[in-house]
């Protein structure tokens, strides 16, 4: 039983695998045929040269012969969505021509549609012009896959935004092909007086900032000046006096160390800080009023010392002292 359920999975995996394969290569070996005839006056047109690219690239060259007819293959693609094809079709005295193909056909599609080829006929009709050098650079068509109707047909959409421009250029193609050309011409000219004048803003700023940065160069550098330093332990000037000599003030000279510059930082700091002035002050009001209590008590003390050393309060308090035993009578 588990054999005969193993050999059914392996062939359908086989199976799968293969539809996958077949449908990549098909894809890939599928063509998309373009074939006609191309026209001028209503007649077949020889010597037309047809040239097809492809990202620019370009894959094959042609010349009509003399019915006219043309044929070319391109490659159909199930992935890219941008497989686009160019084809020019140029001839003297004739209007140049080029037509877009995009040769995507979506997987489900191609697998619903699995053939080798595409065919697409178009009929190319040739404008006659007297204009030379033109180059037209929308194409008259394009052509693309429809889902819907399962085929390559031309896109109506874009015919209808260039039916304008196709009939201002079919009712008098070299007046139309000169404006074209007037108007390209007035556009690089404008493009190249627009370059122009950049350049020329360039070179007459250029010497302006090179001044501007040779005189930043020159000038010296701007430096801060260090804060003051303030000594910590400033040594008062010391006058000497002598009679005979006149007097001159000695000043001791004071050299800085490392230790006393960050002292004097740190004083400076404490002196320009709000809550330090504060702190100052307070201490030196408590300060003041201790050493008023202090006056106060030294002056009551040497009060008290001057009239117990007075000889005459002394003998005055022993008169009392006397007089007091004298009218006491002594005790019986």
């Amino acid at each position: 039983m588990w054999s005969v359920i193993r050999k059914f999975v392996l062939f359908s995996l086989l199976l799968l695998t293969g539809s996958l394969i077949r449908s990549q290569t098909v894809a890939g070996d599928a063509g998309f045929i373009l074939k006609g005839v191309v026209k001028f006056n209503g007649k077949p047109a020889e010597g037309v040269a047809l040239e097809l690219k492809k990202n620019g690239r370009s894959l094959r060259k042609m010349t009509t012969t003399h019915n006219g007819r043309y044929t070319l293959r391109m490659s159909v693609d199930d992935s890219d969505k941008t497989c686009e094809y160019i084809l020019s079709i140029t001839r003297d005295g004739v209007v140049p021509k080029t037509l877009s193909i995009n040769t995507y056909v979506p997987r489900s599609d191609f697998q619903a549609n699995p053939f080798s080829t595409y065919d697409f006929d178009l009929e190319i009709e040739l404008i006659p012009t007297t204009v030379s050098d033109v180059v037209i650079e929308f194409p008259f068509g394009k052509i693309r896959w429809y889902t819907d109707q399962g085929a390559f047909a031309l896109d109506q959409v874009y015919a209808k935004m260039v039916k304008k421009e196709e009939t201002k250029l079919k009712e008098d193609p070299d007046k139309y092909l000169k404006e074209l050309a007037e108007k390209r011409s007035k556009e690089e000219a404008d493009k190249r007086a627009e370059e122009d004048s950049r350049v020329k803003r360039e070179a007459e700023q250029a010497p302006k900032q090179k001044v501007e940065e040779v005189a930043a160069h020159d000038q010296p550098p701007v430096s801060t000046p260090p804060p003051p330093v303030i000594p910590s332990n400033p040594v008062p000037e010391v006058e000497v006096k002598n009679p005979a000599v006149t007097p001159v003030k000695v000043v001791n000279k004071i050299v800085e160390t490392p230790g006393s510059r960050d002292a004097s930082l740190e004083r400076f700091r404490q002196m320009t800080d709000p809550a330090q002035i504060a702190q100052v002050a307070e201490a030196r009001k408590k300060a003041t009023t201790e050493q008023i209590k202090a006056e106060k008590k030294k002056s009551a003390n040497l009060s008290s010392k001057y009239e117990s050393n007075n000889p005459m309060t002394s003998l005055l308090d022993a008169a009392d002292e006397s007089n007091r035993h004298v009218q006491t009578p002594p005790k019986k």
